[in-house]
């Protein structure tokens, strides 16, 4: 069985949307990656999130955030993150129980939400670019979380870094949600976007990167 996750099929989508060329897929795929600095930004920011208390810290007597080489100020990002923190989710939520069955048999989708409340969902995006809500709602990640979960929507909180110079510390600029719920035929686009992943992975020879490993 293919075993895939809710990354890759919004990948797939990018590459069939032209947005991404068949090599980053293929990386993708083969778990290639290189970490960039927005990536290592996103990261230190995620940390935070996933365990506020561990990384607080003073600066001067304000309260910051500090990760490996980033700091955030910890006023801001309360405001932006307390709403969600209120509702004492679990965060990194994962489940390994969503299988759809492709073309070339059945795929097992792992999704890993940011955090799960309930039924409600939630996944952090972060940028030093303003961020548009509405291409989010296209995303083939949101509906495998919500079919994943059995979510009743999922929420993705956008938030815009800013660095500032002088003290070196990341305030944000800006933060917006878009809120989006499951509907009939997603289980079907799903499927359909694995199907197609799976095709991918057939046709550049790639199962080895993908295959689930037989228990012993």
């Amino acid at each position: 069985m293919l075993r895939l996750n809710a990354s890759l099929l919004e990948s797939t989508r990018l590459y069939q949307a032209g947005v991404i060329d068949s090599d980053n897929l293929i990386d993708s795929i083969a778990g290639v990656t290189v970490e960039t600095p927005q990536m290592a930004l996103g990261s230190a920011f995620h940390a935070v999130f996933e365990d506020p208390l561990v990384h607080l810290d003073y600066l001067d007597g304000a309260g910051v955030y500090h990760h490996g080489d980033f700091t955030f100020d910890a006023e801001l990002v309360d405001k932006v993150l307390g709403d969600i923190w209120d509702l004492e989710p679990v965060v990194e939520a994962k489940t390994e129980d969503l299988v759809v069955q492709t073309d070339h048999g059945p795929a097992r989708i792992v999704c890993q939400a940011d955090a799960l409340a309930g039924l409600d969902c939630w996944e952090l995006k972060t940028s030093e670019k303003s961020m548009v809500p509405e291409r989010y709602m296209g995303s083939m990640q949101w509906r495998a979380y919500a079919l994943a979960f059995g979510a009743n929507q999922v929420t993705y909180r956008l938030v815009q870094l800013k660095r500032l110079k002088d003290c070196d510390v990341w305030t944000i600029q800006d933060a917006q949600s878009i809120t989006v719920f499951p509907y009939p035929r997603m289980a079907q686009d799903v499927a359909e976007t694995a199907s197609d992943l799976a095709r991918f992975i057939s046709i550049n020879g790639l199962e080895d990167y993908r295959l689930e490993k037989e228990a012993a």
